[in-house]
Order: structure tokens, then C-alpha cells, then sequence
């Protein structure tokens, strides 16, 4: 568990706790908009794709360091520490805001798959940074759209977090993907994919580069994993065109969840390998994406389980109808 009091005085585009709708005060008043570059910390990494900018600053993605934290370089420890029955140590690391773009929108379905590639660029730019930073052993992105999903501004952006140490959360996965190939001699992943491509009842959709499932485990409705086809351990480095297709894949996707879920609201979580880990070899990097239609209550919290009331297959079927963008790649 973290702990960020600051993270309490970042901005916040929703009315009120409870709402379900952004209060938009338009790009005059956001940090994220050009021409407000001053109003937030200094860029760490500006994309420009040499393609023409809109924007006086020339810039088409923006990272910067998240002004208000959840782990930080500077961390220190809390003041009562000392008399916490458990241990507890400063919350060091890096937290960064990727701006995926210099127009005011808020849902990155509304992005070109040209602009949606630099996002996925600057994603693998910052990973590979993080990789080489002493003391960084873990660092991932993640992108929350929409109040129920946890977003707190309107102009479409995502996030980069490194920590120090492996999540428990991505120690187990790591650990289970490893036990497999040392029963199987095969990534677990892909030992998955090839299951799933032979049944096809989850296939949402596929190119000759990636697949898109419906997860036999959903925690929420229409649930899925996007998996490259080859072996792949870590997503910044990738060769350069994948990011390219991956985006392309991406945007027919967030439009066939929109036609089915109104308001939409999800998180895309990218899981890939730590940087010279043990388990670099047969992991298998991928997308998470999941909406977020149902609530947590009591039952779930109660006793850790969860209640998923549409069963993947169906999610599969219904997802493939919303395609309606045509053949993916």
C-alpha cells in the first residue's frame, strides 16, 4: 500500500464524488491545454512525429512529471513511521503524466491512429528510461478514462509509474508464467493464445501481429487482453511498427465499447516485464483493457471475489457485432 496526501490536491474535472459526467471548463483553464506549458512541471519528452503541430509549442505528446505524486525521487518517510506496527519506508520512485495530445478531447478513441502511435511511442521511450534508473526495479503505464475508472481530468492523458520494487500483483504473474515453462517448456501466454485462436468462441479479433481476447477471467463485462503473436517480453523494444498496429487495433476497439457501454469509462493497463528480470525469457508483454461498468460492494471486498455478470463468450460475440470499423490491420 501507498500512501500520497498530495495526490488529495490534484485538480478534478468531475462535479462531485458520485458523478458520472466531467465538468469541462474548456482548454482556457487546462494545464494540459498549449499555451499553459508554465502551469505544469518542465517536459521530460516532447513528440512531435514530424508531422505539422496545431500548436504554437510544436508538440503532439507531452510527458512531465506529475505534479501531484503518488511516489516520488523525494519521497520521505511519514513522521509517525517509527510507531506503526508495521514496517513502513519512503514511497520512492518516479510518477509521470504522458499528455496524449495538444487538442482539448477527452476520449483517446477520438485520436488519429497516427497520434495514438506517438502515445504508444513515448510510452516505450519512458520505459526505457526507467530501465536504466538505479534503484527503479519496476515501471508500467496506465491509462484511466472516465470517472469510474478513477480519471480526474478531462484532456485525454495517461500515466507512468516506477516503483522500487516489484509489485505482489506482478511478482505472482512473473512467477506463474515461470513455473509453466519450467513444467512446459512454453510461455504461458502464448501457450494461451494458441488455445484460444483453436477454440475461437473468445477471439474478438486478430492481425497477422496481435489478437484480441475476450478474458476467460473478466473482473468486468467485455474485459480483454491484447497479446502479440511472437514472443515478446517487454514492450519498449518492441520493433518501432508495432506500435503502429497496436494502435490501429486499439481504436475500433474503444469505439465498439463505446456503442456498448454509455458513459464509458475503462482502464488499459500495459504489463510488461521488468527490465532484467529472471523471468525476461518466456514472459509474454500485453494490454489489459478493462471497463468499468460494475461496482465493487460489499461481497467483493468482503471476500475478495468478484462478480462478473456477463460471461466472456458472450462479451466475444457482442464485442465482434460492435466491430463495425471493418478488418483490423
Amino acid at each position: 500500500m501507498y500512501i500520497a496526501e498530495d495526490r488529495a490536491g490534484r485538480p478534478n474535472d468531475f462535479v462531485l464524488p458520485g458523478a458520472d459526467e466531467l465538468q469541462d471548463d474548456g482548454a482556457a483553464d487546462c494545464p494540459f491545454c498549449p499555451g499553459h506549458e508554465a502551469d505544469t512541471p518542465p517536459a521530460l519528452l516532447e513528440l512531435t512525429g514530424g508531422a505539422k503541430s496545431t500548436n504554437d509549442g510544436g508538440w503532439l505528446v507531452r510527458v512531465i512529471p506529475n505534479k501531484y505524486p503518488a511516489v516520488s525521487a523525494a519521497a520521505e518517510a511519514m513522521a509517525s513511521a517509527e510507531g506503526l506496527f508495521l514496517p513502513a519506508e519512503p514511497a520512492a520512485g518516479g510518477h509521470e503524466v504522458i499528455i496524449e495530445s495538444p487538442e482539448h478531447v477527452s476520449a483517446a478513441g477520438s485520436l488519429s491512429a497516427e497520434q495514438l502511435t506517438l502515445v504508444l511511442q513515448a510510452y516505450a521511450h519512458r520505459l526505457r528510461y526507467w530501465a536504466g534508473v538505479p534503484g527503479v526495479r519496476y515501471a508500467f503505464v496506465f491509462k484511466n478514462e472516465g470517472y469510474a475508472a478513477g480519471a480526474s481530468l478531462h484532456h485525454v492523458h495517461s500515466q507512468l509509474v516506477a516503483l522500487p520494487a516489484v509489485p505482489p500483483e506482478v511478482e505472482r504473474s512473473l512467477a506463474v508464467a515461470g513455473d509453466y515453462y519450467q513444467r512446459r517448456g512454453e510461455s504461458l501466454l502464448l501457450s494461451l493464445l494458441e488455445s484460444e485462436l483453436s477454440l475461437g468462441v473468445r477471439v474478438v479479433a486478430e492481425t497477422d501481429a496481435l489478437v484480441v481476447l475476450s478474458a476467460q477471467a473478466a473482473r468486468q463485462p467485455y474485459e480483454m487482453l491484447i497479446v502479440p503473436r511472437r514472443r515478446a517480453a517487454r514492450f519498449e523494444a518492441e520493433d518501432g511498427g508495432l506500435y503502429g498496429m497496436l494502435a490501429e487495433m486499439l481504436l475500433p476497439l474503444l469505439g465498439a465499447l463505446g456503442r456498448l457501454l454509455s458513459p464509458l469509462s475503462y482502464n488499459l493497463i500495459l504489463r510488461t516485464c521488468p527490465a532484467g528480470s529472471e523471468f525476461e525469457p518466456f514472459y509474454q508483454w500485453h494490454v489489459e483493457l478493462v471497463p468499468r461498468s460494475c461496482r465493487l460492494a460489499g461481497f467483493e471486498w468482503g471476500s475478495g471475489l468478484l462478480i462478473n455478470p456477463l460471461s466472456p463468450e458472450r462479451a466475444a460475440d457482442r464485442l465482434r457485432d460492435a466491430l463495425s470499423s471493418g478488418p483490423l490491420g
